[in-house]
């Protein structure tokens, strides 16, 4: 739990500008709150499956039960009486006997029925939570000047979001690839932080550049430290250019890093003790 809602801190409020870095931090943190699947269309609105359809039921009769005549009627009103009374019982006997014929004939179908409606209105309530959970995650990390950007739907939000403000322009573009071009690695600083945001770099141009895989790598090792380059040398010539992968060099860069750490190749930051006993 702490892990997660520290996640949730580093995830930046957005206000409508760096679309391209803030979009995959907040995807990252929607899939670890498990609504990634609201966002991206994988869960979808459920609808209500095929209804079979019933007989209609048989009606009831229409007659009224007759009223027992008096004493004082006369004997032929209680006749009257005795045939309408029957007459009335067999009305209802045969109803029961046909409504019995209803049910058995339509159970199944009255079964298929009530299961469906009952699977929709689970799957319609999950999915409604999950709706709802995904539009409250992306509300409180996004300004409320955009408030008004947002719908019921939390697909259709993002989709709106992106659409505004994923969108680069040349003159920032133009920007992006300067401060690639000018992206250079410190041989005192572990190197995963800064290939990290050597890719973010990277991440900025791809949607409007195309940077072969090759390209990439050759940038990476363009910008290591000028001690490092020749214990990289060797590994060039043995490669084809299209068998240059950027998670090869980086993985053989991490290497030197630790192996130049160990033999004391890149000075290491003094403790505080030992920062004491200097200012002593």
């Amino acid at each position: 739990m702490s892990s997660t809602k520290d996640f949730a801190d580093q995830v930046p409020i957005f206000h409508g500008s760096g679309w391209i870095t803030w979009e995959p931090i907040m995807k990252a943190f929607l899939r670890t709150k498990g609504v990634w699947k609201y966002i991206d269309g994988l869960a979808t609105v459920p609808t209500l499956g095929v209804i079979m359809d019933l007989e209609e039921a048989p009606e009831p009769p229409t007659m009224k039960e007759p009223i027992e005549p008096g004493p004082k009627e006369p004997e032929s009103s209680s006749l009257a009486y005795d045939t309408d009374l029957a007459t009335y019982k067999q009305a209802w006997k045969e109803h029961r006997a046909a409504m019995a014929t209803w049910w058995a004939e339509n159970y199944e179908a009255r079964s298929y029925n009530h299961k469906t409606q009952a699977e929709y209105i689970k799957a319609k309530a999950d999915f409604d939570e999950g709706n709802d959970k995904a539009l409250g995650y992306l509300s409180i990390k996004i300004s409320r000047s955009l408030y008004h950007l947002l719908t019921e739907s939390a697909s259709e939000s993002w989709t709106i979001l992106k659409d505004q403000y994923s969108k680069t322009g040349a003159a920032q573009l133009y920007l992006d690839w300067i401060k690639l071009k000018e992206f250079y690695m410190s041989s005192s600083k572990p190197p995963a932080d800064q290939i990290s945001h050597l890719r973010s770099l990277l991440d900025r141009l791809s949607p409007h550049v195309v940077l072969p895989e090759s390209l990439k790598t050759l940038i990476l090792l363009g910008s290591l430290p000028a001690d490092w380059r020749q214990s990289f040398q060797t590994l060039l010539l043995t490669l084809d250019p299209a068998e240059l992968k950027m998670q090869d060099c980086i993985t053989r860069i991490n290497e030197e890093y630790t192996r130049r750490l160990s033999t004391a190749e890149i000075p290491t930051k003094p403790s505080a003790y030992a920062l004491a006993r200097q200012g002593g």
